[in-house]
Protein backbone atom coordinates (compact mmCIF):
# COMPACT_ATOMS: atom_id res chain seq x y z
CA UNK A 1 0.00 0.00 0.00
CA UNK A 2 2.84 2.36 0.75
CA UNK A 3 4.69 1.62 -2.36
CA UNK A 4 1.55 2.70 -4.47
CA UNK A 5 1.00 5.86 -3.00
CA UNK A 6 4.15 6.70 -3.10
CA UNK A 7 4.05 5.39 -6.76
CA UNK A 8 1.06 7.59 -7.65
CA UNK A 9 2.57 11.31 -5.81
CA UNK A 10 5.58 10.54 -8.04
CA UNK A 11 3.95 9.98 -11.09
CA UNK A 12 1.56 13.52 -10.38
CA UNK A 13 5.24 15.28 -9.53
CA UNK A 14 6.51 14.37 -13.09
CA UNK A 15 3.20 15.18 -15.24
CA UNK A 16 3.23 18.79 -12.94
CA UNK A 17 7.18 18.94 -13.51
CA UNK A 18 6.65 18.21 -17.50
CA UNK A 19 3.35 20.86 -17.51
CA UNK A 20 5.41 24.11 -15.80
CA UNK A 21 8.64 23.32 -17.63
CA UNK A 22 6.96 23.92 -21.45
CA UNK A 23 5.88 27.06 -20.35
CA UNK A 24 8.26 30.67 -19.97
CA UNK A 25 9.63 30.69 -16.55
CA UNK A 26 7.66 27.85 -15.03
CA UNK A 27 4.25 30.16 -14.85
CA UNK A 28 1.27 29.69 -16.74
CA UNK A 29 0.68 32.47 -18.85
CA UNK A 30 -3.06 33.97 -17.95
CA UNK A 31 -4.90 36.07 -20.03
CA UNK A 32 -5.73 39.49 -18.92
CA UNK A 33 -9.46 39.94 -17.14
CA UNK A 34 -11.94 42.08 -19.07
CA UNK A 35 -14.27 44.03 -16.89
CA UNK A 36 -18.29 42.07 -17.27
CA UNK A 37 -20.59 44.42 -17.69
CA UNK A 38 -23.52 43.71 -15.75
CA UNK A 39 -21.16 43.46 -12.79
CA UNK A 40 -18.79 46.73 -13.08
CA UNK A 41 -19.44 49.64 -10.56
CA UNK A 42 -20.54 52.84 -12.36
CA UNK A 43 -19.29 55.87 -11.69
CA UNK A 44 -21.22 58.00 -9.25
CA UNK A 45 -23.99 60.80 -10.81
CA UNK A 46 -23.12 63.80 -9.25
CA UNK A 47 -26.22 65.77 -8.34
CA UNK A 48 -27.42 69.11 -10.38
CA UNK A 49 -26.96 72.60 -8.78
CA UNK A 50 -30.52 73.84 -8.22
CA UNK A 51 -31.72 76.84 -10.26
CA UNK A 52 -31.58 79.88 -8.44
CA UNK A 53 -35.34 80.40 -8.07
CA UNK A 54 -35.11 77.38 -5.66
CA UNK A 55 -34.70 77.59 -2.05
CA UNK A 56 -33.43 75.14 0.73
CA UNK A 57 -36.77 73.12 0.96
CA UNK A 58 -36.86 72.36 -3.31
CA UNK A 59 -39.54 75.43 -3.33
CA UNK A 60 -40.39 78.12 -5.88
CA UNK A 61 -38.85 81.59 -4.95
CA UNK A 62 -41.58 83.99 -5.49
CA UNK A 63 -40.19 87.57 -5.28
CA UNK A 64 -42.63 89.89 -6.05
Amino acid sequence: MRFSSVFILSIILLITLAYYSRTIDGFVNIPASTPIPRFTKTPPIVPKKPSPSTNSNGGLVNIS
